[in-house]
């Protein structure tokens, strides 16, 4: 065993220790284990009745545009079909999904050194928390492994721009979509950088068009039944005359609950500069480092955005895709500024 191997493994035993204590204190007064959150039952609520019923609503008696993820409700409801009503269900389905995003990391990370690798691979566990994102039984979990499985198909596609690599990046951004829509925020910015740097309209515009897609087809689906094209969680809360100190309480609230999130992008900005330092346009800048930036613009334009439209968005996908950006930076940094001999370039990867 390597080790990184053996520090995948205490991270992993360190995982399942959290999960459990946090399942028992779940369970300790009741017997049954309750989501906290009330964005997990109305999940429950509404892939329950769809899966018993084939209500997609709160009440099996009427349609409703309640949930802030068809798909993962959608894949709920599909377990709910083949193994039963079990209360956990989402926790399964939490901790399969997290499983994975992790086996995508250590691929990804062990091209690394050690440190980085465990710096790193520790961070992304602990910051989320992941832990929590699994017992919360949202669909976070699934939405983080989304967007690390598109920013991947980004990077393979900047090393091979072949149509298998844009394809799969194509397919990968109906996913992040279909299990949050502030996806579309990130993905608006990778369509302009294929636009602005790369020249390519067509390309952009696919793209584009497969990850509004879910929207699209959600949209249609509930005006169909009677119900509002966008589900009911991102209706803009302007409607009052505090309307607009409220926006800012949101604003400043995102801010402070994303301290983790901003701190990471003053790095991730930092280190974008010191790259690109002898480049002096900023498009030079930017293809220096398209991932970086990209990631960059798009995060920053969810904390900026969303309290616009009213929504209260989970940091625990932003913070892992700016931690999965920072990964090779600081590798490269490192070897710059310590020449260890130890240290060795990084090598591509694939998973």
């Amino acid at each position: 065993m390597t080790a990184k191997q053996k520090i995948l493994l205490l991270v992993m035993m360190g995982l399942g220790l959290l999960i459990f204590l946090d399942i028992r204190a779940a369970t300790s007064s009741s017997g049954v284990y309750v989501y906290a959150s009330e964005q997990a039952n109305t999940h429950w609520s509404v892939a329950k009745n769809f899966a018993e019923w084939g209500v997609w609503g709160i009440s099996p008696y009427q349609f409703s545009s309640a949930s802030s993820s068809p798909l993962f409700t959608f894949l709920l409801s599909i377990l709910i079909k083949i193994f039963g009503n079990s209360n956990y269900i989402p926790l399964i389905a939490n901790s399969l999904a997290a499983l994975f995003l992790i086996s995508i990391l250590h691929t990804y990370l062990k091209q690394f050194t050690i440190r980085i690798y465990a710096i790193f691979m520790i961070a992304i566990i602990l910051l989320m928390p992941l832990h929590k994102e699994i017992t919360a039984g949202t669909e976070y979990v699934f939405y983080s492994l989304s967007m690390i499985l598109f920013l991947r198909a980004f990077q393979k596609y900047l090393a091979s721009e072949t149509p298998r690599n844009f394809s799969n990046m194509a397919l990968l951004s109906i996913l992040a979509t279909g299990f949050r829509y502030e996806s579309l925020i990130l993905i608006f910015f990778f369509c302009a950088y294929l636009v602005i740097i790369r020249n390519d309209f067509v390309k952009s515009l696919a793209l584009w068009c497969c990850a509004i897609m879910p929207l699209l087809v959600y949209g249609w689906i509930s005006v169909s039944h009677g119900s509002s094209f966008l589900p009911v969680y991102m209706f803009p809360r302007l409607e009052t005359t505090d309307g607009v100190k409220d926006l800012l309480k949101n604003l400043s609230g995102n801010a402070y609950q994303g301290a983790t999130v901003l701190i990471l992008m003053l790095f991730l900005l930092i280190q974008i500069f010191i790259q690109s330092g002898t480049q002096k346009t900023l498009a030079d800048k930017i293809s220096k480092n398209p991932l970086a930036a990209v990631v960059f613009c798009g995060v920053a334009a969810q904390l900026v955005i969303a309290p616009i439209v009213g929504i209260v968005i989970n940091q625990s996908a932003s913070i892992v895709m700016i931690l999965f950006t920072l990964a090779p930076i600081t590798n490269d940094f490192i070897q710059k500024k310590v020449g260890n001999t130890e240290l060795k370039s990084p090598q591509n990867s694939e998973f």
